[in-house]
């Protein structure tokens, strides 16, 4: 017979109120047998805007959904779950009635009720519910948060779902995933009780030292496991098991062994004290004593010596010099042996002078850094002698004098210069660092007028400025006032990009690296890249893959083109206006010819319709036109019959019966039948509603939408086909050196070179 499984969760909370927003993660516990029948209750609640205007919508959730599910009438815990969640809709939607509509889109929350084995949950917003079974992760819900959230049915849906033996569950607003990481998140989870996982969660979050996370960890465990662990962690309190641990330490080993070092050390400290007292100190005292006495003997020598000289005409310096070298030499020497014959020179006084002898090792080590300052002053003294000597020998010198006037007008030019360049420079630093400033200081202006632009619901004034303050607190990147200005960046991008509806991606694992600038396409279930001097390679599509060449292209002169054929192979046009068809089946390269001639027209980018190839030729202001049949290419001919638009400057084509020319200033222009239609690409989100560098266009007749990649603002951007702005994927920041862009349109997914790695992304 199986052993009977109970439930075991912990909370992972803050204990004070949070300024900035309403976080609150409850789990309920019956208390009569009634309610035990329908399980055990968490929600976790979650409104990113001020806590107490909005804490009664936060509590009033809570209440409602609790109330509504145990006071439910029928036999179903199922329908009774569903109840609930349609009481939370409905308070919701009246609330917004009232007025009171903070909340819409700033609402992440989650409900799960477990009953037994079996559980239901439903989610709203950003609220993340994660399943580990058996080393692995799945995610329950998936963050959906749309710009605007619909009052009347913000939890939309229900999920159902049975659990196994050692099962646990996760649930926790975004910041938690943010701040942690799955993979973090997953170890700190598998195979550890739920107040070990959660104690493991507080530390990881304190190491980033985020407080803005709400947690509760459920786990379904045999009763014989079951253990009486706290019910609750405090996100911002001193760690408990970490002072137990210690104070357990402390008193096992720590103390015992503190007291035996202190013993030790105190009858080590005697010794060394009573060899202190009667041997180093008399020792040392006469050793200072008498290298004071030389110290001071010697240096009123040389100012003797030296002070005379200095008093009189400059003519008898040189030679005075010299004498006064001399002595100091003489004089070394003198002390030298006269300290070595000595006869009353103690033992210590040897060990100063005397290198060699062997007998008295030990004391000379303890006194011999005073030797060295003794010779470092005298060589320094020595060496400023010799070259003041120099200077005047050479100043007196008639056949010098104009060589050091030279010497020394150029010392003072390269003096000038340094002291014009360092104020220069610093004067430039004070200006940078000013308009860094002020332009810091704008963005955090135009945070808060935002924020109170939002008070108002005047949510299109409110991006634009968070848009703009994006855009000043980006521009700091790489200034001394790129830290201070990093909350900005953080709340600016969060909020334009929950008004705007756009997907942002923190990070990318590349797949693979590639020759820099490749080209990248997907032939079948197979990925190749091709490098711009023409080798093909084929690549895995899963990360830490490899590139094995297949085929080089005859001609090597510069890809400057590809595109799918409609039989999956693959079109290359090169630099010398040449044409190559790739086969993936073969690695086969042939080499195509049109009937007019050998080569085709400069191909600056390549689109294929049914029979037809069209070449964009920037050079003649012109897209051509060559219908292919069997193994037979005609001669071009000219898609546009007449000037109407200027496409010198065009990056590229895309045809799904009509043409979309995309310029290089992210116009787009369309063209049915050679004619140009009226169109024209409308509501991309301001402030960045300008295509700063547009590399790719991406359509099909068999999609209602299409991409555009902007690697200005390192983003892919999607239109409907009337040119209407309908999302935006931001990508990392150093997503700057894009090349070429692949995106699979029914798949949704986008193959991406950026330098010279590849990436992957679903759309």
């Amino acid at each position: 017979m199986s052993e009977s499984l109970t439930i075991q969760s912990t909370r992972i909370v803050t204990s004070q109120k949070l300024d900035d927003r309403f976080l609150t993660a409850q789990r309920y516990v019956p208390e009569t047998d009634e309610q035990r029948i329908l399980g055990e209750l968490s929600v976790l609640v979650e409104i990113t805007r001020p806590w107490f205007p909005l804490s009664q919508i936060g509590s009033s959730i809570l209440a409602t959904c609790k109330k509504t599910y145990y006071e439910g009438s029928s036999t179903s815990d199922l329908v009774n779950f569903e109840l609930a969640i349609k009481a939370v809709n409905d308070m919701l939607q009246k609330i917004t009635e009232q007025g009171d509509t903070e909340w819409i889109g700033h609402l992440n929350a989650v409900a799960m009720v477990v009953i037994g084995k079996e559980i239901h949950l439903s989610s709203t917003g950003n609220a993340d519910a994660f399943l580990f079974r058996d080393g692995k992760v799945s995610y329950i819900t998936s963050r959906t948060q749309d710009a605007e959230q619909n009052p009347v049915k913000t939890f939309k849906s229900v999920t159902s779902g049975s659990l196994l033996a050692l099962d646990t569950i996760v649930l926790a607003n975004p910041t938690l995933l943010d701040s942690v990481g799955l993979d973090i998140l997953q170890h700190a989870v598998d195979d550890a009780p739920p107040y070990q996982a959660s104690c493991e969660i507080r530390n990881q979050l304190k190491k980033s030292k985020q407080k803005t996370v709400n947690a509760i960890v459920v786990r379904l465990v045999p009763e014989s496991l079951h253990s009486n662990d706290p019910d609750v962690v405090y996100l911002d309190q001193a760690s408990d098991t970490f002072t137990a641990r210690f104070k357990k330490w402390w008193t096992a080993r720590g103390k015992p062994l503190a007291q035996r070092v202190a013993k030790q050390s105190g009858t080590h400290a005697k010794n060394f004290g009573k060899l202190t007292k009667d041997t180093l100190i008399p020792k040392a005292t006469t050793s200072v004593k008498h290298a004071s006495t030389k110290t001071a003997s010697a240096m009123r020598n040389v100012w003797s010596k030296t002070h005379p000289l200095l008093t009189k005409h400059s003519s008898g310096l040189a030679h005075k010099l010299d004498s006064a070298i001399t002595g100091i030499k003489d004089r070394r020497s003198h002390e030298t042996d006269e300290a070595n014959n000595d006869p009353a020179m103690s033992i210590i006084g040897k060990s100063i002078y005397t290198i060699h002898d062997y007998q008295f090792q030990q004391s000379k080590k303890g006194t011999s850094w005073i030797r060295r300052i003794m010779l470092t002053f005298q060589r320094l003294a020595l060496t400023g002698l010799l070259s003041t000597r120099h200077i005047i020998s050479t100043i007196r010198n008639p056949k010098k004098r104009p060589l050091v006037l030279v010497v020394a007008g150029i010392v003072l030019v390269i003096l000038l210069i340094i002291s014009i360049t360092v104020r220069s420079r610093t004067k430039s630093a004070h200006v940078a660092s000013a308009t860094q400033t002020a332009t810091l200081q704008l963005a955090r202006k135009k945070v808060a007028d935002a924020k109170t632009a939002l008070s108002f619901n005047k949510k299109k004034e409110a991006q634009t400025l968070f848009g703009q303050a994006l855009k000043d607190a980006e521009s700091l990147a790489g200034t001394p006032a790129q830290k201070d200005a990093a909350p900005v960046v953080a709340e600016s991008q969060k909020e334009y990009d929950t008004l705007t509806g756009a997907t942002r991606i923190a990070t990318l694992d590349p797949i693979v690296t590639v020759t820099q600038d490749s080209f990248v396409t997907v032939l079948g279930s197979k990925g190749y890249t091709l490098s711009p001097d023409g080798v093909v390679s084929e690549v895995g599509l899963t990360p830490h893959s490899t590139a094995q060449k297949v085929a080089q292209l005859p001609e090597s002169d510069g890809v400057t083109a590809i595109a799918q054929t409609i039989d999956q192979k693959l079109l290359i046009g090169t630099k010398g206006q040449s044409l190559f068809e790739f086969n993936g089946a073969d690695g086969s390269i042939t080499k195509l010819q049109p009937a007019d001639g050998e080569k085709f027209s400069p191909i600056r980018a390549l689109a294929l319709y049914g029979i037809g190839i069209y070449t964009l030729d920037n050079e003649n202001d012109q897209i051509w036109k060559y219908i292919q049949s069997k193994n037979v290419i005609d001669a071009a001919q000219k898609y546009i019959p007449r000037k109407q638009l200027d496409i010198s400057k065009a990056v590229d084509i895309a045809i799904d019966g009509s043409v979309y020319v995309l310029d290089s200033t992210g116009k787009v222009d369309k063209l049915s039948k050679g004619e140009r239609q009226e169109f024209k690409l409308t509501g991309i989100p301001d402030p960045f509603a300008t295509i700063t560098k547009p590399i790719d266009i991406t359509l099909d007749e068999d999609n209602p939408t299409f991409f555009i990649t902007d690697a200005g603002e390192h983003r892919l951007l999607e239109f409907d086909k009337n040119g209407l702005f309908t999302h935006q994927y931001i990508l990392p920041a150093e997503f700057t050196t894009m090349s070429h862009v692949f995106i699979q349109l029914k798949a949704r997914r986008a193959f991406i070179v950026n330098g010279d790695k590849l990436y992957m992304i679903d759309l």
